[in-house]
């Protein structure tokens, strides 16, 4: 039994690593990368003291080379901070920068291997520890896969220069000659720094999970496994942020009609199950863009996106004709139970510039889809039945 538990979370495991993360997290992932985009800026603007002291110390072939490469990472830095603040939520360019921040440092490791003083390339403590740092920032993306990915571009990279260094450098010769004191190189130092970017780069993968387990319990409804209000707050905040146009979305808010009779006539239980059952249903009806929230007990909020007006208002009026031709086998008598709903729904642009106001509109229109005698949709000055 413990062995196929064992197995079935390994399974588990593996399956959500060849997916990309769910909508929560990649909404939550967006505002992580911003900070990682500015914090990749200052940082390089403060490496800039590196090209200015070689200038000064160093010769001109090593100041060239600390030049290009600073010009290279403030470029880097800039592009990808423009891409994170459009709003794009795109996965991609933060592979992209994952493997662009780990080369460009190993290409500084490199630089300092074939300058005059190889052993600063293994024995430089600010270098090397910046990949530790560059391996915990991507915890802040929600994604432990470029977690695991910059983890072992790190290894790999560091492996590489190591192997370098001390196959191909005369260091004992360097360690004489070298003005700065960068000291000795020693296999076992060395080793120990390659371990110690490995249980790194696994308590940073712990941390996601962790993190990723966490934002699930607080902002998925427990009874339906839907998103709730919590995750709806924090969408319609990112929404109308500064750094995010309004784009082009609809909300559908339906009502199941009449369910406090289901509680009353077959007891609590039942009607639970009747609304896990009609959370399938409706999973079962959107499309995989769709954003189905448990807007708060018998009330569901769909977010569909890229679509016209007209195009959701027949969704919706399909939606509620599917739920009123559905049996619900919920009871233990074998009881089939009907349901029918009403929806109320309202865009952008057409009907508000961001979502709270179309939430709210939608939610005015369903009151009176319900008032006028449920189970039919009302829109923008349309009644569906």
């Amino acid at each position: 039994m413990m062995l196929l538990k064992h197995r079935m979370e390994k399974d588990r495991f593996w399956n959500d690593f060849w997916h990309p993360p769910d909508e929560l997290i990649l909404e939550i992932g967006a505002f992580g990368e911003v900070l990682i985009a500015k914090a990749r800026v200052f940082l390089c603007l403060v490496c800039i003291a590196f090209p200015v002291f070689m200038y000064f110390t160093a010769s001109p072939r090593e100041f060239w080379i600390a030049a290009v490469v600073f010009l290279i990472a403030i470029s880097h830095a800039l592009i990808i901070l423009k891409m994170s603040v459009s709003g794009r939520r795109r996965s991609w360019p933060k592979y992209l920068a994952t493997v662009v921040d780990i080369s460009l440092l190993t290409l500084v490791m490199w630089a300092l291997a074939l300058s005059d003083e190889p052993t600063a390339a293994l024995n430089t403590r600010v270098v090397e520890q910046l990949y530790l740092v560059m391996i915990f920032t991507t915890v802040l993306r929600g994604d432990y896969r470029q977690t695991i990915l910059a983890g072992l571009l790190a290894v790999v990279y560091y492996s590489i220069l190591i192997a370098y260094v001390m196959l191909f450098t005369d260091v004992a010769q360097a360690t004489a000659l070298q003005p700065l004191g960068y000291g000795s190189v020693n296999l076992g130092d060395q080793l120990s720094r390659l371990v110690v970017i490995v249980i790194v780069t696994v308590l940073s993968v712990v941390v996601v999970r962790r993190h990723i387990h966490l934002i699930h319990l607080s902002c998925l409804d427990p009874l339906t496994r839907l998103f709730n209000r919590n995750y709806l707050d924090m969408r319609a905040k990112s929404k109308s942020g500064k750094t995010s146009k309004p784009d082009k979305a609809s909300v559908m808010l339906m009502d199941v009609d009449f369910f406090k009779k289901i509680n009353d006539l077959h007891g609590h239980p039942v009607g639970d199950k009747v609304l896990k059952l009609f959370a399938a249903k409706l999973q079962d009806m959107c499309l995989i863009s769709d954003v189905i929230c448990r807007f708060g007990g018998e009330e569901f909020l769909v977010i569909v996106r890229d679509e016209s007006a007209e195009s959701v208002l027949q969704r919706a009026n399909q939606i509620r004709k599917l739920i009123s031709e559905t049996r619900f086998k919920a009871c233990s008598e074998n009881q089939d139970i009907r349901l029918t709903v009403s929806i109320g729904v309202a865009s952008i642009p057409k009907d508000g510039g961001d979502l709270n106001s179309i939430i709210k509109l939608a939610d005015e229109r369903l009151l009176a889809a319900k008032n006028d005698g449920r189970n039919r949709v009302y829109g923008c000055d349309h009644d569906m039945q």
